[in-house]
């Protein structure tokens, strides 16, 4: 692929590129997971983009995530992980621990079953450990945070995203569905999709 504007990409993501020439993205369609995306595809790295699809995922992450892999010449890979297990559900104070864990494992399996050994996330250096109980999950698992160890911020990302000129480097951060369901009250399918189609309607106003 063309290599305009490679030049503003950091040096140690460049690097870290250079020493991994076939990952496998956890691909949530996020900004970080974007750039990450993008810089690969350029770099001439073998990526594998993988999609967890699940109840807790909005219909338009989906199909954006499909919309940009078009863009530059990939296909994701959607694997559909059932989180609805009683950790999860209940809606305790570990249930995104439990939650990434089942999404992590699900998708570190399918990066090794086609034959990736490197499975990488958008994880970036602004990313608080404290606030997001969940990234403990990724050093269970083996998986590597180029943005992270690049020390490249969420601020950094949206600049070098927008100066790339890719797609979405102005999408707003979410977080999942089940966070908009009150710690402690038990989670169903019905509610999460009330949840999303009173989204969407508040988006479309």
């Amino acid at each position: 692929m063309e290599d305009t504007n490679l030049g503003l990409i950091p040096g140690g993501l460049v690097r870290f590129f250079e020493e991994n020439r076939k990952v496998a993205l956890c691909f949530s369609g996020g900004t970080d997971s974007c750039l990450l995306l993008y810089v690969a595809r350029h770099l001439g790295v073998d990526i594998l983009p993988i999609f967890a699809d699940t109840v807790f995922s909005k219909s338009r992450d989906r199909e954006w995530v499909t919309e940009f892999c078009a863009e530059i010449d990939l296909e994701p890979v959607m694997v559909h992980v059932d989180v609805m297990v009683p950790d999860v559900v209940s809606n305790g104070p570990e249930r995104c621990h439990h939650c990434k864990m089942a999404i992590m494992s699900a998708m570190v399996s399918e990066a090794y079953g086609r034959g990736y050994g490197t499975v990488i996330d958008g994880t970036n250096a602004s990313d608080d450990e404290s606030q997001r109980p969940g990234m403990k999950v990724l050093g269970e698992l083996g998986i590597s945070s180029p943005l992270r160890y690049s020390g490249i911020t969420k601020a950094d990302v949206r600049r070098i995203s927008h100066a790339m000129g890719i797609p979405g480097w102005d999408r707003h951060s979410d977080s999942c569905l089940a966070t908009r369901v009150i710690p402690g009250v038990a989670i169903t399918s019905e509610m999460l999709g009330q949840v999303e189609r009173s989204e969407a309607i508040i988006g479309s106003m």
